[in-house]
């Protein structure tokens, strides 16, 4: 009874995140803790495929038993979850847009998809994209911005894609191991990590699911660069806002309609009352 409880109450640990690095041939998994200004490592494992010289196919990395062995090695762990997959590109761009210049959520996402279409292997609209701005606060590494322009007159910009057909199989296999994908983030190094890390000690095999970690959890970045599928909220209304108009007009029939039939059966009652009043006076 207690695991069940402890199992239901790890989907609203906000501040807790697990992040499972994918690789060839070993992958490997971290749970960190966000504590005020501070960053707990709680627990770590990794697998590796048997025999290692079989290193494991596309997509099976977490549909296999060793990932559920990797799982039980970390104990009591949250169940969202971020992924670290080499099926994350990450491009470095200039978006032909002055860097003082700011641009609607929508018309910067399609700047976006319209940069790095060039460099991709699937179409630009079957793709799931995230981006950061190359800022100079923003703990990115000193090596993005050996090639920067620094006048003005473009954007820098991070970005990465996956294919949606790629993140879609992420979920289900992460759905198959009871754990609710929250983003998938590039294998690549991208953040200065400028404070020390409590709890365990990890060596830099673990950065980048430590990173990504952090990414989810707002310490470092902006959080867009880890892509997901969600929709964000005003968009969704900005695609239903026909239907607005239709759900008014259906309130309002129904209204009248439970109205029409409340007086229809009052003057019912009424009518009844009469006769039997007319029955009795007689």
């Amino acid at each position: 009874m207690l695991n069940k409880f402890e199992n239901l109450t790890s989907y609203f640990k906000k501040n807790e995140i697990l992040a499972i690095d994918l690789s060839n041939e070993v992958v490997r998994a971290v749970v960190v803790k966000k504590e005020a200004k501070e960053v707990v490592v709680l627990s770590t494992a990794e697998v590796s495929k048997s025999p290692p010289s079989t290193p494991f196919a596309r997509g099976e990395a977490l549909d296999n038993p060793q990932s559920k062995e990797l799982l039980e090695r970390l104990g009591n762990y949250p169940k969202q979850a971020v992924l670290v997959s080499p099926e994350v590109k990450l491009l470095t761009a200039e978006l032909p847009i002055p860097s003082n210049r700011k641009l609607a959520l929508d018309k910067l996402q399609e700047a976006v998809r319209w940069e790095a279409q060039a460099y991709l292997d699937f179409p630009a609209p079957d793709g799931l994209f995230g981006y950061q701005l190359q800022t100079t606060n923003s703990s990115i590494k000193e090596e993005f911005f050996k090639n920067v322009d620094r006048t003005g007159k473009t954007t820098p910009i991070l970005i990465t894609a996956i294919s949606r057909q790629e993140y879609s199989r992420l979920a289900e296999s992460c759905k198959r191991q009871y754990i609710n994908l929250q983003a998938v983030y590039p294998k690549e190094s991208i953040f200065s990590i400028g404070f020390f890390l409590k709890g365990l000690k990890i060596g830099p095999q673990y950065a980048p699911a430590v990173e990504a970690a952090l990414q989810e959890l707002k310490v470092i970045g902006s959080g867009k660069l880890g892509i997901n599928d969600r929709i964000p909220l005003v968009k969704r209304l900005k695609v239903r806002i026909h239907v607005f108009p239709l759900v008014t007009v259906a309130i309002f029939a129904l209204g009248f309609l439970i109205h029409y039939a409340y007086i229809k059966f009052s003057f019912w009652q009424y009518s009844s009352r009469i006769e039997k009043l007319k029955v009795q006076k007689t």
